[in-house]
């Protein structure tokens, strides 16, 4: 959509359209850091919050907050400047709105053995069909794309095969219900990576390539901040929302149809932990492409088991410190047991079980505390409660007076 600016000359009302540029703002704000810099846009109606230092690890939706470049404007990244593309919310037909649904701790089939609950199991099978069906489309469309546009074709041949094998996964393996929910957030993801980079290719690129006539609407997709001029003008012409972030100082000649206040994360996404177990921190550093690389990567290896080859010590005894660490195994006393291996639990529990703080970096087993013993036990891998027994428990007169000693 194009916005237009009205213009007063002299004491006569003379109304001249003109279209805002790559460099206007139809709404504007002050950096909430940097007071010398400013945030315009001229295609949206919002000023999004801009990144800080990247924290990244997945909060209680199994998202990355604002480091998630489903739900919240990221930098924009020369090495994958399809991630701007990705859809809004219900910007698409409502046959694909089950890649934002959002699952609850009740979306979830236990596996039950000899009438045990196990603690382990999978997403609803309505939820699974839908996702299935939507992800056989997308592939669908990502083969016809190496007909048409072959030098694409290794990227969305990986993102193809990392879905159809994620969505393997939480098909055919049970497991916890933070697992779930988080292989229900990684397809998801790569989902609308796939769907994002299509679009790319197919309709967005062509117009920022000037290989066809600048865009005449704002597409509905989440955009991305920006700090280069010649990137804010191909936004521009492919009609992509973006935020230009600039010094104060360089404004001369622009228009700012508007001053507004910052959208804040807190306002729009969810950014409080997981618990009881929180998710592990999986990378720290600037909101770059390393950023979009640690999630991808975490992604696909974070359903892991206990190695039992291993006994935690990746590196190894070298032949120099052999005398350091003990006899050799010609000397050691052959009846002598060796203690078992240190078992690894799985990448998403292992930190908050071994660590008092899950992202605190000290190691050490985790404090333990008094339990009132008539609050239900808080666990991924515990069934839920009966209402009636925690009805019956939260019932119970605890008063010292009724407790006898014999």
């Amino acid at each position: 959509m194009v916005s237009y600016l009205w213009h007063v000359r002299s004491q006569h009302l003379n109304v001249i359209l003109v279209p805002l540029g790559a460099f206007d703002g139809r709404v504007a704000a002050v950096h909430p850091h940097y007071s010398d810099y400013y945030i315009a846009t001229p295609n949206q109606e919002h000023i999004f919050a801009p990144h800080g230092h990247c924290n990244l690890f997945a909060r209680m939706d199994g998202r990355y907050g604002v480091d998630d470049h489903t739900q919240w404007p990221q930098p924009f990244s020369r090495s994958a400047p399809y991630l701007c593309c990705v859809p809004q919310k219900d910007a698409l037909a409502s046959e694909y709105s089950i890649m934002w649904w959002n699952p609850t701790r009740l979306d979830f089939e236990p596996v039950h053995r000899h009438g045990w609950n196990l603690g382990i199991g999978f997403l609803p099978h309505h939820e699974l069909q839908a996702m299935e069906q939507c992800c056989e489309q997308l592939n669908e469309r990502a083969v016809q794309a190496k007909v048409d546009h072959s030098i694409h074709y290794p990227e969305t041949k990986l993102l193809s095969v990392n879905l159809r094998r994620s969505l393997s996964r939480l098909r055919a393996v049970a497991m916890a219900r933070k697992e779930v929910l988080f292989e229900c957030r990684q397809i998801q993801r790569l989902w609308m990576e796939l769907w994002a980079l299509l679009d790319y290719i197919e309709i967005f690129e062509p117009y920022m390539e000037g290989r066809v006539p600048p865009a005449t609407e704002t597409a509905k997709v989440i955009g991305c901040f920006v700090h280069n001029a010649d990137v804010a003008e191909r936004l521009f012409a492919a009609g992509i929302p973006y935020w230009f972030i600039r010094p104060i100082s360089s404004f001369v000649k622009e228009n700012i149809l508007s001053i507004t206040s910052i959208v804040q994360p807190k306002d729009k996404l969810e950014l409080e932990d997981y618990v009881p177990y929180p998710f592990p921190r999986i990378y720290v550093g600037d909101s770059n492409y390393n950023r979009f690389q640690a999630i991808s990567e975490h992604g696909l290896k974070s359903l892991r088991y206990t190695d039992l080859f291993s006994d935690g010590n990746r590196r190894g005894i070298k032949p120099h410190e052999f005398e350091q660490a003990g006899p050799s195994r010609y000397t050691r006393d052959s009846h002598t047991r060796y203690q078992p291996c240190k078992l690894l639990r799985s990448a998403n529990f292992s930190t908050s079980y071994m660590q008092t703080d899950s992202r605190s970096g000290k190691s050490g087993p985790k404090a333990s505390t008094d339990r009132d013993k008539f609050e239900p036990i808080d666990s991924p891998y515990m069934p839920l409660a009966l209402q009636s027994w925690q009805s019956a428990l939260s019932a119970v007169d605890r008063d010292p007076k009724y407790l006898y000693y014999h």
